[in-house]
């Protein structure tokens, strides 16, 4: 790569290896690395906003007017270290991301902290959710993050650390990468577990490193020691499969609740699905203030996908957008050359089965935005999540 390198700006996501995202990053690169943040690209303020949404002021609340929080854009400057940057972040298998967010426990005396509130004495998990839930187990970790009808709240010292959100994440992990229009605006996403291919690849492509190749700088990369694990923070996972902590019953409320991150970023239960190392963040769309995400659609189905979305949003005002909080994502995607939509219900009840129909027209599938393309039952399906 010939040319002046651009700045590397880390949007870390919280236990998915961004610490040793981060290392790497200072070691490969520390002329041209902007300090890593646990921060997020949509310039809405998520779970606030929804949160002011459902209960306004009162004159907006009694007069039944339109009512909406907002940021007033600044411009960057001149030279922006941030916009003129390779825009950079990590995922991980949301099942071992899960089990790592219940088991971790800050390290030091504030992890002792708030431990007398977890039923149990067990680990106050990440942004303290155990403690500030109730949670006792992993398992009822589970339950409660897969059921739309329970909401999490933030910590005042974790949750809301650097603008993050783990009440705005049972909604989508991953909604740090997405900007208002819904569009993925990460250059480079690494799945955690092959993280010494897709570094090694990013730090060669952009010109970061020179003097190595790839295999010897993958294999530099695989020695390179993980830290901030649950395992180094006193947590009580150690070095277990994270599989063993689930059932059946677990394994298949997750397997709905989080569709959307399994399909979109490539994994199922037993690991990655495939081996690119890298995540194409161009298929990828996920829009905050209607929880609708979709991947692996054509661009100009994204771009109407978006616009129909925002539409909807304006012309139902406030009482759509409190509809639409609903802790499980419409996901629209494309797969066998079938478009695919599995939408969430509105009733009440815990929903852990989706039937999902088919459609085998781009025209059919946009126009209809998903009416009835769907059904979600609290009971068995014919169909299991997912399902062709």
């Amino acid at each position: 790569m010939s040319g002046k390198l651009k700045n590397i700006a880390h949007v870390h996501i919280p236990k998915a290896g961004g610490s040793w995202l981060a290392k790497v990053f200072r070691t490969y690169a520390p002329l041209h690395t902007l300090e890593p943040k646990h921060t997020y690209l949509s310039e809405q303020v998520p779970e606030q906003w929804r949160t002011r949404l459902a209960a306004p002021p009162a004159r907006y609340f009694w007069d039944d007017l339109p009512y909406r929080l907002a940021v007033i854009p600044q411009p960057s400057p001149a030279g922006s270290p941030f916009m003129h940057s390779l825009k950079v972040s990590s995922c991980r298998n949301p099942f071992d991301h899960l089990v790592s967010m219940y088991h971790f426990r800050p390290g030091g005396p504030e992890g002792d902290r708030l431990e007398k509130y977890v039923p149990g004495g067990g680990p106050t998990g990440w942004g303290d959710l155990n403690a500030f839930h109730g949670i006792g187990s992993f398992e009822d970790f589970i339950h409660k993050w897969c059921d739309p009808d329970f909401r999490f709240i933030n910590s005042s010292r974790g949750g809301l650390y650097q603008g993050i959100s783990p009440a705005e994440a049972k909604y989508f992990i991953y909604y740090q990468m997405f900007t208002d229009d819904g569009l993925c605006g990460i250059d480079y996403i690494f799945k955690s577990e092959y993280f010494a291919s897709g570094v090694a690849t990013f730090l060669i492509n952009e010109g970061y490193v020179t003097d190595k190749s790839h295999e010897e700088l993958e294999v530099e990369l695989q020695n390179f020691k993980r830290v901030n694990t649950s395992a180094d923070n006193g947590g009580s996972r150690k070095k277990k499969d994270y599989r063993s902590f689930y059932t059946d019953a677990m394994r298949e409320k997750v397997e709905v609740h989080c569709l959307p991150e399994l399909k979109m970023f490539g994994y199922n239960f037993d690991g990655p699905v495939g081996d690119d190392p890298l995540v194409d963040p161009k298929r990828l769309l996920y829009i905050h203030s209607t929880t609708t995400a979709a991947y692996n659609l054509e661009g100009h189905e994204i771009v109407e996908l978006s616009r129909l979305s925002q539409l909807k949003d304006e012309e139902h005002g406030r009482r759509e957008i409190k509809k639409s909080q609903h802790s499980m994502c419409d996901l629209y995607w494309k797969e066998g050359g079938r478009y695919h939509l599995r939408r969430r219900s509105h009733g009440g009840g815990p929903i852990w089965r989706a039937v999902v129909k088919q459609e085998t027209t781009a025209e059919d599938f946009i126009s209809k935005e998903g009416k009835e393309m769907v059904t979600l039952s609290s009971g068995p399906s014919s169909v299991a999540p997912g399902a062709e």
